[in-house]
């Protein structure tokens, strides 16, 4: 091959590199950045001016590059934590046009506008990559260790919570995930990757400069990992082929009129257009990777002790209106506490006061007379007190099977260390999240087609697939909310069983729900929530029996409220 060919083969290597560490964050966290041209660029200005301003040995400047470039991926990453994902997008920009800024205007160190000519090739023990041929196999080098590093992460537990907290964070979390720490190790890895590539890239170049990895590089990586097919392991190096490769396959037309430029301008633009509008989510799709098997779905359960909770002068308003005043909770193991009330009573807030989604304008909370006011609502979830949702709010892209999976508490080795370093521990957590996966889905009746995504289950299916994460979760104190609303008789009598079981078993339930036929044959004790106050607590019987209670569930007048409730309908 000529030299001009290899050239090219390096560079579709090298682009396909970068993607793939920018695919990190589009196609597995779903982190909209536009800064990847300055991780690059760490790698890159750390090899020009480590060897031309400070006589450091290739390596010895790599190092220092990463290292870098780790920093600033750590700070993205904390900043991340306090910014929604829509200005994450902004605040990468804004560090994009600061890096490229800060590279021109410090002439002395980084050469300005003029950058850093004369850069040296790779040296690496001894052994230098001096031709063209040395350039492609170090480009691929790079290539290799970006794409494993991406396969890593995508068929480990960390990889599961990145998938998930990217579709539905407030889930996650309700699971006793740390989507804030995943999305902070993320970044941090990414961006150290991405400056592995530019310190490559650099010695490749000869010459670079500030414009080199500006706002266009970073959007050129972004276009890649779109085209290609955000999320898949191949879908960044297609994405380098067709971007990269395509025009230079085109300049065979010749350019020696306009005419021909701009029919081969046209042409490329037309062939990405095709890309997007067509395929849409790219021209490799991402694989679901088969997890591995429970061997017996519907073995034995992890059980843990139940739990007391106690919620005292719990108090929520917004703005001027009160949605929980002064409400009182408590919830005992092996006890089923029903909680009923009109639309707009509070129940559901008084659900995120206790669990920590919203924070208490007054009133504490504490499990096993321990005071938990202090902890995030992850927090709360990883001390054994989980809820479900009303919208049930499930991962939608991840198989039955990951949905319970992500679930499972799996401490360490859910970070991104095991991920990467520890291989074996991380397949071997993969394979024990599975069997406990299957062990709740077994619990809950789902046996079947735990390869199919959450989106197309059935709607009873999907209601049993959202209470199997709260078993795998291994709760101490349960809290369900509207599990039985719009579940057929069969699906309805599974669920009261299961709930049962789950009382019976020595946890603390409590129940959100307007069947009232269901919620008096679970409960022992219910609570009659009314614009945020208890009315009323007692057995279910004196509860669905009042009169007074009955007026305001059916918001009619006390005088004409009927002398019985009828059943199964407050």
């Amino acid at each position: 091959m000529s030299p001009y060919t290899l050239g090219i083969i390096t560079q579709v290597l090298l682009f396909g590199a970068i993607a793939s560490s920018y695919n990190l964050l589009l196609g597995f966290s779903r982190l909209f950045s536009v800064a990847q041209g300055a991780f690059v660029s760490f790698g890159a200005y750390a090899i020009g001016i480590g060897a031309i301003r400070y006589d450091l040995p290739w390596l010895v400047a790599a190092i220092a590059g990463i290292a870098l470039a780790g920093v600033a991926g750590l700070m993205i990453g904390l900043l991340a934590l306090r910014i929604s994902d829509d200005y994450l997008a902004i605040a990468t920009f804004a560090l994009q046009i600061v890096m490229t800024s800060a590279l021109e205007s410090f002439h002395d160190f980084t050469g300005g506008t003029y950058g850093i000519p004369g850069i040296p090739g790779i040296e690496i023990f001894g052994f230098a990559f001096d031709t063209p041929w040395d350039l492609v196999f170090a480009a691929a080098i790079v290539l290799v260790i970006c794409m494993e590093a991406a396969r890593r992460v995508d068929r480990s537990p960390f990889g599961l919570v990145l998938r998930a907290s990217g579709q539905d964070e407030v889930a996650a979390r309700a699971l006793g995930k740390r989507p804030a720490l995943a999305k902070v190790a993320v970044v941090t890895v990414s961006a150290m990757l991405a400056a592995v590539a530019g310190a490559v890239y650099a010695s490749y170049l000869g010459y670079i400069l500030p414009a080199t990895f500006d706002v266009h590089f970073s959007i050129l990586l972004l276009s890649m990992v779109i085209v290609g097919g955000a999320g898949s392991m191949l879908g960044p190096l297609v994405g380098s082929i067709l971007i990269v490769a395509l025009p230079e396959l085109l300049d065979q037309l010749g350019a020696t009129s306009s005419t021909v430029v701009y029919i081969r301008e046209l042409l490329f633009g037309v062939v990405l257009l095709l890309v997007v509008v067509v395929l849409r989510r790219g021209i490799v799709k991402p694989r679901r990777h088969a997890q591995p098997a429970p061997h017996d779905v519907g073995g034995e359960i992890v059980h843990v002790s139940g739990a007391t909770l106690e919620g005292r002068g719990l108090t929520r308003a917004f703005g001027g209106i009160k949605a929980v005043t002064d409400v009182d909770l408590s919830l005992a193991p092996g006890r089923v506490t029903g909680v009923v009330g009109p639309n707009g009573a509070g129940k559901t807030t008084l659900f995120d006061l206790v669990t920590g989604a919203q924070p208490a304008n007054a009133g504490t909370v504490a499990l096993d007379a321990s005071t938990i006011d202090k902890l995030g609502f992850d927090a709360r979830a990883r001390h054994g007190l989980l809820r479900s949702f009303q919208g049930l709010r499930l991962f939608e892209e991840l198989t039955a099977l990951e949905n319970v999976m992500v679930a499972v508490p799996l401490g360490h080795d859910e970070g991104a260390v095991t991920a990467l370093l520890r291989r074996r521990r991380a397949r071997a957590a993969l394979r024990r999240a599975a069997q406990e996966a299957g062990a709740a889905l077994g619990a809950v009746g789902l046996t079947e087609g735990l390869d199919r995504r959450a989106r197309d289950l059935s709607y009873a299916e999907q209601k049993l697939l959202s209470l199997a994460r709260v078993i795998a979760a291994k709760p101490r104190v349960v809290l369900l909310d509207e599990p039985a609303s719009g579940l057929d008789p069969a699906t309805l009598a599974r669920m009261t069983e299961i709930v049962r079981g789950l009382a019976q078993d020595g946890r603390s339930v409590c129940i959100v729900e307007h069947n009232t036929k269901v919620l008096s044959e679970l409960s022992d004790e219910m609570v009659f929530l009314h614009l945020g106050e208890v009315l009323a607590t007692g057995s279910p019987e004196q509860i669905t029996s009042d009169p007074r209670l009955a007026a305001i569930y059916f918001g009619v007048a006390e005088e004409s409220a009927p002398k019985k409730t009828p059943e199964g309908v407050m």
